[in-house]
């Protein structure tokens, strides 16, 4: 679909300046933008989301005993993951977590990126993100709480100071 918006001078001369900077289009931006807005700022505000530097994000958890860290994650994973991917998905099915874990929480909140493969039919989840190892920690924690509690499936899980990997299989 084709529509025209109506921006001023200098924002046209920045979203210019930053397409070029990362070698795309200025509508290439917008949609980016517009979709976001339309996923998730727009829900912000209802979910209770802020805006936090990660500074201060891996401070919080570096103060935490390794226990507290698990605690945490395994409350989040079983309390506002599961509210998040009900409200994204009608059910909360294995197709509806990996698709908030990629299309929501990954692409959005910027605080790692996600992979999902399947080989030989068994599911392999890589989350990376560069916050050290007590957010390891949290992150398996929370999938793990959110897999075993939504689908019943227990995750094997390795952890490395930015990374999570759990596998799965579905028989």
């Amino acid at each position: 679909m084709i529509r025209s918006f109506r921006i001023p001078k200098a924002l046209d001369s920045r979203l210019r300046e930053i397409a070029g900077e990362r070698r795309t289009s200025v509508n290439a931006l917008a949609e980016a933008a517009l979709q976001k807005f339309a996923d998730f700022d727009t829900h912000t505000e209802e979910f209770g989301y802020g805006v936090v530097k990660k500074g201060f994000l891996i401070k919080v958890l570096d103060d935490l005993t390794d226990q507290q860290v698990r605690d945490l994650g395994d409350w989040a994973g079983r309390g506002l993951g599961s509210e998040t991917v009900r409200f994204y998905h009608p059910e909360v099915d294995l197709e509806a977590i990996l698709s908030t874990f990629e299309d929501i929480w990954s692409k959005y909140s910027g605080m790692y990126s996600f992979r999902h493969e399947v080989r030989d039919n068994q599911h392999i989840l890589r989350l990376n993100h560069n916050m050290g190892t007590k957010w390891s920690l949290f992150y398996e924690a929370q999938m793990k709480a959110l897999f075993d509690k939504n689908l019943g499936i227990k995750l094997e899980t390795e952890l490395s100071p930015n990374f999570v990997t759990a596998r799965f299989k579905i028989r």
